[in-house]
């Protein structure tokens, strides 16, 4: 194991070599998720009867203590390596998966498998950014980028699919979340076999808050807004039209199949057209989808609208990350701490739009049924999250 300050020394062979080795982790790693996050907050709903604001407190526990976790995370990297630190995730996603189905027969405080998955996505997150920006090229990082998404994509098509069918036909959330924790476990197992790198990883609160990363702090923060309403209120909301996991299952598979196709073309664009132009264009378009989501409530409306979402926000992810792997690439020593911001900012936008939802359901409980009361809290959301992309623009 060695200290490594950037992918500048090393070879172009080295560089394709742990881009495969990326590729594989995240593909895999992301069929496992597509698989369960979809199905995660309509467990604790449904299958737990946990109220609405239980639920926002299950996720509220989870990006408090990944904020705490994550500044400690560079320290794994400078002591352990990148890739090391990275397979750690997957027991911590594992554990709270199997302490997620305990909530239905203990009396386990659902604040500890919030925990421990934080632990799962601040001990992947902020490596695997970093073992991006490391072996990825400048001049075709957004290429790369677009193949990253394109194969992610495609595992986002089969597992939800996946994972209705699973709920729905064989056994419900137990064997899902078996069949989850088992191809977690598959996705680490090349980097238990290669060579490794420790890197620096400074980090100071004034870095956090430097006025020189306030264009990227607020780009970041609207991309945990849209990141949480997605993946937290959309499926709740979506559920409670369609009626059935299996229909949620598909609703996420064929949202997936219409944007997959595009990764690769914005990937390539990204490297041959001002991204400030795609990211300009994209933002504009997703929030367009958002607003429009609050009006449909036919399964032909939510999956034209949530598929041009997907769509428009490749068009802002890609070279939005591109430009965010590149910048911190150019940061050499301080790569780490780059991205450690880059993640905390991600996760606070996140809770900023949880304390929201949170606050807008208690203040509309008093005059609604708990269920209006949770439809125009989750409405109220996805009215923030078609608000958010506007920062985007300036970054």
């Amino acid at each position: 194991m060695h200290t490594d300050y950037g992918h500048f020394t090393r070879s172009l062979e080295e560089r394709k070599k742990d881009l495969k080795e990326i590729y594989y982790t995240v593909s895999v790693r992301a069929l496992a998720l597509s698989m369960v996050l979809l199905f995660i907050p309509l467990y604790l709903y449904k299958e737990l009867s946990y109220g609405f604001d239980q639920v926002i407190y299950f996720y509220i526990a989870m990006m408090i203590s990944a904020i705490i976790i994550m500044p400690f995370v560079g320290i794994l990297i400078s002591v352990m390596g990148i890739k090391r630190t990275l397979v750690l995730s997957t027991p911590f996603y594992i554990l709270s998966l199997f302490l997620l189905y305990a909530l239905n027969s203990t009396n386990l405080p659902y604040i500890i498998p919030a925990i421990l998955y934080s632990f799962g996505f601040a001990l992947f997150w902020i490596p695997f950014n970093v073992a991006f920006a490391k072996a990825s090229d400048k001049k075709s990082r957004g290429k790369e980028t677009g193949i990253w998404f394109a194969l992610n994509s495609i595992a986002s098509i089969i597992g939800p699919l996946i994972g209705a069918s699973l709920l729905t036909y064989f056994g419900g959330f137990l064997v899902l979340f078996i069949v989850a924790s088992i191809i977690f476990a598959l996705s680490s197992l090349p980097l238990l076999f290669t060579k490794d790198s420790t890197m620096p990883a400074p980090f100071s609160l004034s870095y956090m808050i430097s006025q020189d990363h306030f264009r990227d702090l607020f780009a970041f923060i609207s991309y945990g807004i849209r990141n949480c309403t997605l993946l937290v209120f959309w499926p709740i909301f979506v559920f409670l039209l369609l009626g059935t996991y299996l229909s949620l299952g598909e609703f996420g598979t064929l949202v997936g199949l219409i944007s997959v196709s595009f990764a690769l073309i914005i990937g390539r664009l990204s490297d041959q057209i001002p991204k400030e132009r795609i990211i300009k264009i994209g933002a504009l378009l997703n929030s367009f989808s958002w607003f429009m989501r609050l009006f449909v409530r036919s399964f032909l409306g939510l999956t034209i609208f949530t598929a041009i979402g997907m769509f428009s926000f490749m068009m802002v992810e890609i070279p939005l990350y591109a430009k965010s792997e590149t910048r911190a690439a150019k940061s050499k020593p301080r790569l780490v701490e780059y991205i450690i911001f880059k993640e905390i900012w991600i996760t606070i936008g996140r809770l900023l739009l949880l304390l929201f939802v949170l606050t807008t359901f208690y203040l509309l409980t008093p005059y609604f049924t708990e269920s209006l009361a949770t439809h125009y809290a989750i409405l109220g959301g996805v009215l923030v999250a078609a608000i958010a992309p506007i920062a985007w623009m300036f970054y």
